[in-house]
């Protein structure tokens, strides 16, 4: 036996086991991302439980600053209604994203449905009462300040899974196996 030949049976053997490990690796950083989104979506559904228990229970008091036409007058109601409307939308976003963290255009959504909640939160806390106090309880508040914290902590996880998994889809000769079967790159929040 020649060099040229344990060579010829040498190589094969080394791509085959690169290959391997290449793979496993991507297949690693991709399970990685699905667990960070899964921590994620377990934190954003806390905060949306806790932004729905906040909503007035009867509609009677969002319903008090409508006209005869409908159209809103009172800034306290249609800041209630914006909250529940933003609610509803997140969580229709929330289901249909669900287990989808490597899809660019799924976390787009979230992040998107993510700002109006936000947005209308904020809203609330600015505009959704009257002169007799605040419209939520202050231990209301805190409890959505501590879940935002650990939602902006599950986001940071999420994006660094992501960084890596991306990183090692973009490396070469991983890029070949990754193209192979269909591994494309993941967008952060």
């Amino acid at each position: 036996m020649t060099w040229f030949d344990i060579l010829l049976w040498l190589l094969p053997a080394v791509l085959i086991f690169w290959s391997v490990g290449a793979y496993n690796r991507l297949v690693r950083l991709r399970a990685a991302v699905h667990q960070a989104y899964a921590a994620l979506d377990v934190e954003l559904v806390r905060q949306a439980e806790l932004a729905a228990s906040a909503l007035p229970t009867q509609d009677s008091v969002l319903d008090e600053g409508l006209t005869e036409a409908g159209a809103l007058l009172d800034a306290p109601a249609l800041a209630w209604r914006s909250l529940r409307s933003a609610l509803s939308q997140f969580d229709a976003v929330l289901a249909a994203t669900r287990g989808r963290g490597l899809d660019g255009e799924a976390v787009a959504a979230l992040n998107t449905a993510r700002s109006v909640v936000d947005h209308a939160w904020a809203r609330v806390l600015r505009e959704g009462h009257d002169l007799a106090g605040a419209p939520m309880p202050e231990a209301v508040q805190a409890r959505w300040a501590e879940l935002s914290r650990i939602v902006g902590t599950s986001v940071e996880q999420f994006n660094a899974a992501v960084g890596a998994y991306n990183a090692a889809v973009r490396q070469f000769p991983a890029v070949l196996l990754a193209w192979l079967f269909g591994m494309r790159l993941a967008s952060k929040l």
